[in-house]
């Protein structure tokens, strides 16, 4: 068989596969850009500013583990640049979905659950946000909404909310409870306590 055509299909089937893999945590492509890698297993996400500057991007693996182990964190599941002098959340799109809260949450598939229902959900990809970040909410004229991991870490984001709601513990699943992981009548309890137009 020709190797070029191997290459092709194996190609091919890291986009579907994480494609299929984005779909089944709720990323909605239609709200969001993604690019998608073709010759490894790979998604990124870009984050821009309020003028359009790309300031970010968070590339994630799937198949890696979560924290590096060979002090090379672009080999770990998550890997975040940021430049310095510029930082801003992902999902800054989403604020243009409705006029309703906005909620803020730490990673991108928790953000994703919400706004996947046409909801403004930031992620911070950071339990401890720059003061810039708390400054730019409370210029929001939009309720603050902060949806926190049932973990230790997760209570430190509680500072970005005028509102705060912690995930419950699913006992369904043994990893610790974040809303990219909860299930779906939780995510429907936080549209419809804060109003979110279904």
């Amino acid at each position: 068989m020709d190797t070029t055509l191997l290459k092709k299909q194996e190609k091919t089937n890291f986009s579907d596969k994480m494609l299929s893999h984005l779909h089944s945590r709720y990323m909605n492509l239609d709200r969001h850009v993604v690019w998608i890698a073709d010759d490894e297993y790979c998604a990124v996400f870009p984050m821009w500013n309020l003028s359009e500057q790309l300031c970010s991007y968070q590339a994630y693996k799937p198949d890696k583990l979560k924290y590096h182990t060979n002090n090379s964190p672009k080999d770990s599941k998550y890997f975040t640049y940021r430049k310095s002098e510029c930082w801003v959340p992902w999902g800054l799109e989403s604020l243009y979905f409705d006029d309703g809260p906005v909620f803020v949450t730490e990673g991108i598939f928790d953000a994703c659950r919400l706004t996947n229902h046409g909801a403004t959900a930031l992620a911070t990809l950071t339990n401890k946000p720059p003061m810039d970040f708390r400054n730019f909410l409370s210029f929001l004229t939009r309720p603050v909404v902060a949806v926190l991991d049932n973990n230790e870490a997760g209570e430190k984001l509680k500072t970005c909310g005028d509102y705060v709601e912690t995930v419950p513990k699913n006992k369904s699943k043994e990893l610790y409870a974040d809303l990219g992981n909860s299930e779906e009548s939780y995510v429907y309890y936080l549209l419809n306590k804060y109003g979110v137009k279904l």
